[in-house]
């Protein structure tokens, strides 16, 4: 699918990646994503999923994740931010948010941490910028030591500023 550009005369011009499906992500990908949405939709219900994100998890010997998944997930910006899109367990599209919390993931697990400083800092407050770093890398480590790799896609095309052409 062909990128769209589009062009802004107040901004920089922003190129527009394709939407992902969660149909087509590894599994590695699918698991992290489910077990981020799982914790994030329990936290706005006032639910504990960590039995379920647990009883999953262990069926790939990655259960030492769940409280590293529930401790980033509270550092994300989403709660001050609503416009940071989480989305439900189900749904068949990855928010652009989603995708740049996976490249982070996968960042971290290639030992690029400029990258998931670069990334992580755009998605959380400031002052949980570092603790959010901690989650993530606990997470990674629990994902590496089960053989469940990341590949490092490319970010949204909209996270990515280019100058504009327009003066």
């Amino acid at each position: 699918m062909a990128e769209a550009i589009r062009f802004s005369s107040s901004g920089p011009l922003r190129l527009e990646a394709p939407a992902l499906q969660c149909a087509g992500l590894r599994f590695a990908e699918r698991l992290a994503l489910w077990a981020l949405r799982r914790t994030v939709m329990g936290m706005r219900h006032r639910h504990d999923e960590g039995a379920v994100l647990a009883a999953t998890l262990s069926k790939v010997d990655a259960s030492a994740a769940v409280a590293a998944i529930e401790g980033f997930a509270m550092c994300l910006h989403w709660r001050a931010n609503p416009a940071a899109a989480i989305r439900a367990p189900g749904d068949p599209e990855v928010s652009r948010h989603e995708r740049e919390i996976l490249l982070a993931l996968a960042c971290r697990q290639l030992g690029r941490r400029t990258s998931v400083v670069a990334i992580l800092g755009a998605l959380t407050p400031e002052d949980r910028l570092p603790a959010a770093i901690d989650y993530l890398d606990r997470w990674a480590d629990c994902f590496d030591k089960s053989g469940l790799h990341l590949p490092p896609r490319c970010p949204t095309k909209e996270a990515i500023n280019v100058p504009s052409l327009v003066h």
